[in-house]
């Protein structure tokens, strides 16, 4: 599952969306969705802990950065890892950089591995979607540099919706392909829905600006989008909605 936690130290002017009181909603829906593996954004140290700690003891997460990838130690054995970031101009024309995490995981069950990402790409800056562009590629030529990186699945707030996608198109022709083209749209739940509620019950616009890509030795066969927000009351347990998938390799 990839999900945008929304960072613990963003000023929030409303009670309800601060990180105290969407804490135990944010856990309960990882629970209630049951993956063994997430890749978090906008999650610092103690937001990470804090999730872990009320995911259980077999619970952990690696990366100093936002985005971070977290496991049941009880499914898996990290064996690898590596972080670094995704450069870009933000609105003062300052090269900064976006955090990207990989975590190289190895099944307890199947002996097999694979190299889990997560990373989160610039937004509300100038020329933005050529800026994200250089991301997507230079993400995939970090990824590239790590060793056995056949197996690789991309957990990502690409900031970068379908209908304008050149995002998505250049990870696919790089050969890293999001799940509604590859699981196929008759496996894919929830796909009308906006990845991003903004704090509201959520749009059925079909909007994702975030997603999971996986490489051509992962097959995704079930994906979907669950929900943060309650549909009913102004609690969200996040301002973005989580998006799952399973996957064999």
């Amino acid at each position: 599952m990839t999900i945008n936690c929304r960072n613990s130290n963003a000023v929030e002017l409303y009670p309800s969306r601060r990180w105290s009181r969407r804490r135990p909603y944010l856990i309960k829906f990882i629970k209630d969705n049951a993956p063994s593996v997430i890749g978090v954004q906008e999650t610092n140290a103690t937001m990470a802990t804090e999730i872990t700690d009320g995911l259980g003891a077999a619970w952990t997460f690696w990366g100093t950065g936002t985005s971070k990838i977290i496991w049941d130690t009880a499914k898996w054995t990290a064996i690898d890892q590596w972080q670094g970031g995704l450069p870009y101009k933000n609105v003062l024309g300052v090269t900064a950089v976006r955090p990207i995490t990989m975590v190289k995981l190895q099944s307890i069950i199947t002996g097999e591995f694979a190299w889990f990402v997560s990373t989160h790409f610039a937004v509300h800056i100038s020329n933005q979607l050529a800026q994200q562009e250089a991301q997507i590629r230079f993400a995939v030529k970090l990824i590239e540099q790590r060793p056995d990186h056949e197996r690789v699945i991309i957990f990502g707030d690409f900031n970068n919706y379908h209908e304008n996608s050149s995002v998505r198109k250049i990870a696919s022709d790089l050969g890293y392909v999001h799940l509604q083209k590859k699981a196929g749209l008759d496996h894919v739940t929830g796909e009308t829905w906006n990845s991003f509620n903004g704090w509201k019950i959520t749009k059925r616009e079909g909007r994702w600006i975030d997603d999971i890509l996986t490489s051509p030795a992962v097959k995704p066969y079930q994906a979907s989008l669950k929900r943060t927000d309650s549909g009913v009351y102004p609690l969200c347990a996040s301002d973005h909605n989580g998006i799952r998938a399973s996957v064999e390799f």
